[in-house]
């Protein structure tokens, strides 16, 4: 049995949502005292709240993204690049040239382009760099973390303000993963102040 058209973009639609939808809690999930030179794997709000340490923690957030958050996302412009090659506009031709002028798609092409450098460029404590990645990774240890913490956190932003911009639908999640920044920020500071688990 095929697909209709409308059971195809809801799928595609669906995929987005989906991948968006994580995003809060990879916030949560992420160590937001990373630069720290004082305490660099304090808890994170989701260790404190469960009770798993933080470097624990951080191996599973890096994980969730490789697999869950970059590969829906990553659908989810396929499908829909896809599509869009595949049905004609009676002005443009292929409908691609009409929804390329677009501004959402525009959003949304900056938006898979940061996630795909994340998923690029998140990389396991320790692992050789080759290439781009490691010019960019150059010098002592604690400053390869700060560069490398700075640039994801970078392209997350890039990420939840393009996504913003392309749909209304992922506004409310980029809103969430705001929310979820400064909390998940809070508790990390207060770890750092007060000296609480490491």
């Amino acid at each position: 049995m095929a697909f209709k058209p409308l059971d195809y973009l809801h799928l595609t639609k669906a995929l987005g949502h989906v991948g968006l939808s994580q995003i809060p809690l990879q916030v949560l999930m992420s160590p937001a005292a990373y630069i720290s030179t004082i305490n660099p794997g304090a808890s994170s709000l989701c260790s404190v709240l469960t009770g798993i340490s933080q470097p624990t923690l951080t191996p599973y957030h890096r994980l969730f993204g490789r697999v869950i958050v970059s590969p829906l996302l990553l659908a989810h412009a396929t499908l829909y690049m896809a599509f869009f090659v595949q049905n004609s506009h009676p002005e443009f031709g292929l409908l691609v040239f009409k929804r390329i002028r677009d501004s959402d798609v525009q959003c949304g092409l900056v938006a898979i382009s940061s996630a795909v450098f994340l998923f690029l460029f998140a990389r396991p404590r320790g692992a050789k760099q080759n290439g781009l990645q490691g010019w960019l990774m150059q010098g002592p240890v604690q400053e390869r973390r700060r560069i490398f913490y700075l640039y994801h956190v970078f392209l997350v932003a890039v990420l939840c303000g393009a996504a913003y911009c392309h749909v209304k639908q992922a506004q409310k999640y980029v809103i969430q993963a705001l929310a979820a920044s400064a909390l998940n920020g809070a508790c990390s500071w207060a770890v750092v102040q007060w000296g609480g688990r490491r």
